[in-house]
């Protein structure tokens, strides 16, 4: 992404993880905002990662007989998320998160 001050939001499919059980991979949730530095020379960036992670779970079954006690199996998503703000300097990438799976870092590079 390309942006010289202002915040981005934008929607990215997540490839981590696989569509299970008929639902499609989550979708990961990214938000960033650049303040420049006045020398021009890099800038604050406030960032934004989330992520909604499918449970399965026992739901009540609505019916007319208050009290039935019949359950269904349903999906549920719980949100997960990463708030940070760090400093980025112009050509040195910032490492926000790394495990043995992912890595997610940020670059600031000049045009």
């Amino acid at each position: 992404m390309t942006f010289n001050g202002g915040q981005v939001n934008t929607d990215l499919t997540d490839k981590v993880t696989e569509a299970k059980d008929g639902i499609e991979p989550p979708m990961i949730k990214f938000t960033a905002s650049l303040i420049p530095f006045e020398d021009g020379k890099g800038g604050e960036v406030s960032v934004f990662i989330g992520r909604s992670i499918p449970y399965k779970t026992r739901a009540p079954v609505q019916s007319g007989a208050a009290g039935s006690g019949t359950e269904r199996e349903v999906i549920q998503l719980k949100s997960v998320g990463l708030t940070t703000k760090v400093a980025l300097s112009s050509g040195k990438a910032v490492v926000l998160f790394d495990d043995e799976d992912e890595k997610i870092s940020l670059k600031l590079t000049s045009l």
